[in-house]
């Protein structure tokens, strides 16, 4: 038995797939989904593109194991299209920011679904955007999976964005607690912690002080009326009298 597309040969048959026979005594009339029409099994990979097994291309013979990814088709015989779960990096990618087309291929898969555009998924996911480019802060493009609620210019994975007014380094909108100093958004210091932010509804004032920053995001100072236990002061209440409640060294008398 002779394989369809390729020089290889197989010593019997390994199925038949009882479509009828032709003149050719190693080609029936046609394939069925459990047989290919030369009586061998279906295998994404043996370069014959069987229909009703559920292949849409099968362009590269390979003897055994995984077909390589190519531009035309996935690794499981399916057409590429960012979204179904194969992140197949010879398909090259367009980019959201500005619709240009790259050289480059697939750097992950969303797998949110498929559009009838090929380079666009249904929506991006926690780590992917939806034209299958890695999500990260600086590419231009807010993916809020990932939690951005802003974005910059794109800019390389290399060149860190620098803070704005409405925007913080991390692609986030600056809340004082988040664990970002933002010195554009007035922001001289944050109590907070990037992975435990203590922020309120107020974008101005976080839940807590720190030893080293009050709730306002202001470095702690004697004097300023805010009372921040953390940097050991008893009481602040914003004046130089010492003969009230509370001593110019902001303890208690």
């Amino acid at each position: 038995m002779d394989l369809l597309e390729s020089s290889q040969t197989l010593p019997g048959e390994q199925c038949d797939p009882d479509t009828g026979t032709t003149t050719n005594s190693k080609r029936a009339v046609s394939e069925s989904a459990a047989c290919n029409r030369d009586c061998s099994l279906p295998r994404c990979g043996d370069g014959y593109q069987n229909a009703l097994a559920g292949e849409a291309c099968d362009d590269e013979f390979v003897a055994s194991g995984t077909k390589p990814s190519t531009e035309e088709c996935d690794s499981d015989c399916t057409l590429p299209a960012c979204g179904d779960g194969f992140m197949n990096d010879e398909v090259p990618i367009r980019l959201l920011f500005d619709n240009t087309t790259t050289s480059a291929g697939e750097q992950c898969d969303p797998y949110t679904g498929t559009t009838g555009d090929a380079q666009r998924a249904v929506t991006d996911s926690e780590f992917c955007d939806l034209d299958c480019s890695t999500a990260r802060c600086g590419d231009g493009y807010i993916n809020p999976e990932a939690g951005e609620t802003c974005e910059f210019t794109f800019r390389s994975a290399a060149q860190v964005p620098e803070s704005r007014a409405d925007c913080d380094s991390d692609c986030t909108a600056p809340q004082c607690g988040d664990g970002f100093a933002n010195s554009v958004f007035g922001e001289s210091c944050d109590p907070g912690n990037p992975d435990a932010p203590i922020t309120t509804p107020d974008p101005e004032l976080a839940a807590d002080d720190s030893p080293n920053c009050d709730r306002d995001c202001t470095a702690p100072a004697c004097g300023d009326g805010l009372t921040n236990d953390e940097a050991d002061e008893e009481c602040d209440d914003g004046n130089s009298n010492n003969a009230d409640g509370c001593q110019n060294d902001c303890t208690l008398p």
